[in-house]
């Protein structure tokens, strides 16, 4: 016997020569689906007899009554089932599929009986005795018996992480969180990667209000789960309403606290946040030696839900760019008039066409300036915000659930600008750049949440070749980049999307040099509107002044209130809101348009008409140097608003 055992088991040692235990394993081998063979095992052979007849004639029968059962079709299903059972009773998989049946359709006591039955023919088989814990645990309300069925449905299968999870999944199902947790974590531990026991363990967590693991739990579920399967929504409602929960309890501002004062042991210098819910983002921060002021400023509208993400993101900007000046490695992007004359010129068709569908010179120019800033931005910030965003989901674990709340915000409004029907008007460079970008922030968001956005995009293959390239390359960075690397992904990335012509790149050293500031400085002081350059066509030409009394009333009361601003400003708040207004002046600044509202930065929360800006900017320049000509006649009403402080 042993050489015939030799062919089966080489190891076959390890059975001790028990005749019980070899004839199980040799019936395991020749079980085809629910046929088991006879095997008789003695001193000198082993006799295995095998029904194929009986298997050819049933195995069709039985596929068939699986298929109607998949199709909820019981009652065709019934009546094949039992002539199998008539014709081969011994089989244990005939007498549990019916009693499947029977529970299925609301007939307990019958579906009893049959799981029953097909005990009698194998004691260990798992399902029915799994059928018949969930029996009695949902619907006999016995959960003494129903855990007797499942820990002998586990002692027969100790090693099955599925029968465990369903088991786990039956008890969650009813209420019981304790017991389902219990059976959960046996799965967990034989099969981590499981998402039924990732799903499962974390409705138990969020029972038991442990957000962050209940968070963290349905996050590996959908690094598991596979974009079609029905579990992967049922994962994001769960990830969306347990970040929900959170964003309760948590307090957002306490980190973002303690991430500030981090900072500012670093370089010394004190952070600063003011709320200006008239910014047109989220939030942003002015770096100081960007701005001119001895602390750094983060803006932010306190109306957004997300704003302690964003504030954190914004303090990562001014971590990142620390560590990019111990290392002399820190850039800026600046963008000119030149650059974005050469982006109007190199898009001139394209841009001549939005006239035709109807939009006004004044709106298409906004267009344009939108787009060219736009891009600019997107290419600047694209790179650092996967560095960032990765070393903060690094750096705080606890904060997750509500980074994950607004980066799904974002890059929803991110797939919503990529797939806009608007979008046939630009041109397809910038479009396609845009999108590229896009793509690459969804892959960084799907690699930390599970969450893939990316197949909404409908993305042309060549589209996500590139994006895929891009990140492939972060990839390849992300965990040690050195000081600064993000900027070298900028320069490579804009080159190959067609972009690097409308901006530049510079060291910040260079940007402080000096020389260099004093000639941007100069060629805002000689031109301050712009008027060299081509101004939009809303834009007002030629001297400012009025004749008319109402018109002089109106500038003398704005340089009064402009006069009475500045009062207790320093030379350099003065003068960063007469540089602001300056630059104000590329994008057109009409007096004569009282409805078109315009915001400052160094002046928050305040509405200013064209005029009102205008007289602001001849009283700031006038403390900056009054030699200098502005083309604005508001020199009477600049002096009678004196003598009316």
């Amino acid at each position: 016997m042993n050489s015939t055992l030799d062919l089966f088991f080489p190891n076959h040692n390890i059975f001790n020569n028990d005749k019980k235990i070899i004839s199980e394993e040799i019936k395991n081998i020749f079980t085809v689906g629910p046929y088991e063979p006879n095997v008789t095992v003695t001193d000198d052979k082993i006799i295995i007899d095998i029904d194929v007849p009986a298997i050819a004639k049933h195995k069709f029968d039985y596929e068939k009554v699986i298929k109607l059962c998949d199709s909820c079709k019981f009652d065709l299903a019934k009546p094949i089932l039992t002539r199998l059972i008539k014709e081969n009773p011994s089989v244990s998989e005939y007498h549990r599929v019916l009693g499947q049946i029977y529970s299925e359709e609301g007939n307990q006591d019958d579906a009893i009986d049959n799981l029953t039955e097909a005990l009698r023919w194998n004691p260990n088989n798992t399902n029915a005795l799994l059928m018949l814990g969930n029996i009695f645990g949902k619907y006999k309300k016995d959960s003494e018996t129903a855990k007797r069925y499942y820990d002998l449905s586990l002692a027969a299968d100790p090693d099955n992480y599925v029968t465990i999870n369903n088991i786990g999944g039956t008890l969650l199902n009813s209420g019981n969180y304790k017991d389902a947790k219990t059976y959960l974590e046996m799965a967990y531990e034989i099969n981590p990667n499981y998402p039924n026991t990732l799903y499962g363990l974390s409705l138990c967590e969020e029972q038991e209000n442990n957000l962050l693991a209940a968070f963290n739990y349905s996050v590996q579920g959908l690094n598991k789960t596979k974009y079609n399967d029905p579990l992967y929504n049922e994962l994001i409602n769960n990830l969306d309403r347990v970040s929900d929960k959170y964003y309760n309890k948590f307090d957002g501002f306490a980190l973002v606290k303690k991430y500030a004062a981090e900072l500012e042991c670093f370089d010394d210098t004190q952070i600063k946040f003011q709320v200006d819910n008239s910014l047109s983002v989220e939030a942003k921060i002015e770096v100081s030696g960007y701005h001119p002021r001895e602390y750094h400023l983060v803006k932010y509208k306190d109306s957004s839900k997300f704003y302690a993400h964003l504030i954190i993101h914004e303090l990562a900007h001014l971590d990142f760019i620390q560590q990019s000046r111990v290392s002399q490695n820190n850039k800026m992007l600046i963008s000119t008039e030149v650059h974005k004359n050469l982006f109007k010129d190199n898009f001139k068709k394209s841009f001549d066409k939005l006239n035709s569908y109807g939009l006004s010179e004044s709106s298409a120019a906004n267009i344009i300036n939108s787009l060219f800033s736009g891009i600019n931005l997107q290419i600047y910030n694209a790179p650092i915000d996967l560095f960032i965003e990765n070393y903060l989901f690094n750096k705080f674990e606890d904060f997750r659930p509500l980074q994950y709340a607004s980066l799904k915000h974002l890059n929803e409004l991110a797939l919503k600008a990529s797939t806009q029907k608007e979008n046939n008007l630009f041109p397809l460079i910038i479009v396609e750049a845009s999108t590229i970008l896009n793509l690459v922030q969804s892959f960084l968001f799907k690699d930390l949440f599970g969450v893939n956005l990316v197949p909404l995009f409908n993305a042309s293959k060549p589209l996500l070749k590139k994006a895929e390239k891009f990140y492939a390359q972060f990839n390849s960075r992300k965990e040690k980049p050195y000081p600064g690397e993000e900027y070298g992904f900028i320069d490579q990335w804009s080159k190959e999307l067609g972009i690097s012509d409308y901006f530049e790149l510079i060291d910040e050293e260079k940007y402080k040099d000096e020389n260099y500031l004093s000639d941007k400085l100069k060629e805002i002081e000689e031109d301050p509107f712009s008027q060299k350059n081509y101004p939009p066509s809303d834009a007002h030409q030629g001297p400012v002044d009025y004749s008319d009394p109402a018109g002089k009333m109106a500038v003398t009361m704005y340089c009064l209130d402009a006069l009475r601003y500045i009062k207790n400003k320093s030379k350099e708040e003065i003068k960063e809101i007469g540089f602001e207004i300056a630059m104000l002046g590329t994008t057109g600044i009409d007096p004569n348009n009282s409805e078109k509202k315009l915001h400052l930065a160094s002046i928050p929360n305040k509405e200013f008409t064209g005029l009102q800006l205008l007289a602001y900017m001849f009283v700031a320049w006038k403390e900056i140097d009054a030699s200098k000509d502005l083309g604005l006649n508001f020199e009477k009403e600049y002096q009678t608003a004196l003598k009316m402080i």
